[in-house]
């Protein structure tokens, strides 16, 4: 009777231990051991363990989001190609779906089903948001988030149009002061990106030398949208001469001859630095020169080309062996377009409440509170003037910038500002 009773106790402990393996799942946590006890709480498997292996036990996903990621744009592009550090890392856990999306800079997504890691792609300048999600076998789902900035580091490429050689009675041409005039000129502006159009500007314009002949140095300069600058100058060279003038005449051999003039002009009445090249050809005997002027000076009697002349009306007459053969006249004028150079007082520096002095109305007052000029040839002193006054603040604290004008005999304007 006992021993029945005992083979009954087994079967049933039996029974329990296959039906708790056969749904371990169903337990939120892990068990790693379980006893048999009898109904008087004795022990009748004796400390044997029951151990579920990783099949019946699985671990919950654990995953490793991309670091944020900062990189520049390709060379010509507004974008990158980013081929590594894009892939989510598996810590722990049994993926059964991954999918990704994009947002911001760049948008794009993977398909919904599968398992899809970026591995690599071409991000948009700016901020893309990258987003996993992850699902594991038992419905889990975790995400993450990431960024790929890209930034633009690429200056735009500015080619201006082509460098002028102009003789010093030519116009100069006005510098460019759109991007459109600058494109129709010829000149060119690219950019990986976006340009700023409103940004063009001309940066400065540099003259080498006072007189003639000398160069002018523009610098244009553009910026995009990141605020990226190109920059690019033009030439504009100044000739000291003024074309190349003709007169043909017959050599005391009955061949035709020809002699031409280049000139320089002088930059201020009465300066003595005007010059005349003479270009014979088609004589074969000797040949002399007679100068006369009715109003200029500086004439070396005999000489073939003459040096120090002051503007005036000069007649050349050409000998070949003293026979008369042709004559030139020739005019060398006052030419000046040379700005002035102005230098305003020192800044003056005052506390809010007090009186701010006066503008400046003569050169007068101009010059004796500090001011100075300088021309290259004659100043126009009664053209002083207050040429402009702003402010940069409608209350104090605030900069007083009044700006000063003075021209030449000549017309040519100066221009400087003064601070308060």
């Amino acid at each position: 009777m006992t021993r029945q009773k005992h083979t009954g106790v087994l079967k049933l402990a039996a029974l329990i231990i296959a039906i708790l393996m056969a749904n371990s799942g169903a337990f939120s946590e892990p068990v790693s051991q379980w006893y048999a006890v009898s109904s008087n709480n004795s022990t009748f498997i004796s400390k044997e363990d029951i151990t579920f292996s990783q099949d019946q036990q699985q671990e919950a996903l654990q995953i490793e989001c991309p670091d944020d990621i900062l990189t520049y744009t390709d060379l010509n592009e507004c974008s990158a190609d980013v081929s590594s550090r894009l892939n989510l890392r598996i810590i722990r856990g049994v993926l059964s779906n991954l999918t990704w999306k994009m947002t911001g800079a760049t948008q794009g997504s993977s398909t919904s089903v599968g398992i899809f890691q970026i591995n690599n792609y071409v991000f948009n300048e700016g901020t893309t948001y990258v987003s996993y999600i992850a699902k594991d076998q038992l419905n889990n789902i975790l995400t993450c988030t990431f960024t790929v900035k890209v930034i633009d580091n690429e200056a735009p490429i500015v080619v201006t149009p082509n460098n002028l050689t102009i003789k010093f009675n030519e116009r100069i041409p006005s510098a460019h002061t759109t991007l459109q005039a600058f494109l129709n000129a010829g000149g060119t502006a690219t950019d990986n990106c976006n340009l700023l159009s409103s940004s063009f500007a001309l940066a400065s314009e540099v003259k080498d030398n006072r007189a003639l002949p000398y160069t002018i140095t523009r610098t244009y300069q553009i910026s995009d949208d990141h605020g990226n600058l190109g920059i690019a100058k033009q030439l504009i060279f100044v000739s000291n001469e003024e074309g190349l003038f003709s007169r043909t005449g017959t050599s005391i051999s009955g061949a035709s001859a020809t002699i031409s003039y280049l000139k320089t002009n002088v930059s201020c009445r009465n300066e003595n630095n005007g010059s005349v090249r003479l270009i014979l050809s088609g004589t074969s005997g000797t040949v002399t020169y007679k100068w006369t002027t009715r109003n200029g000076d500086g004439i070396v009697q005999g000489q073939k080309d003459q040096t120090t002349l002051t503007n005036g009306d000069y007649n050349v007459r050409v000998y070949e062996d003293g026979t008369f053969l042709l004559d030139m006249e020739i005019n060398i004028l006052v030419v000046d377009n040379e700005f002035p150079t102005i230098s305003c007082p020192a800044d003056i520096v005052l506390e809010c409440g007090q009186n701010v002095p006066p503008a400046f109305s003569t050169w007068s007052q101009f010059e004796n509170a500090g001011g100075s000029t300088y021309d290259n040839c004659r100043l126009n002193h009664s053209t002083f003037s207050l040429y402009a006054e702003s402010k940069s603040n409608p209350i104090c604290p605030y900069t007083l910038t009044r700006t000063y004008q003075i021209t030449d005999v000549n017309g040519n304007k100066a221009l400087a500002d003064h601070q308060i």
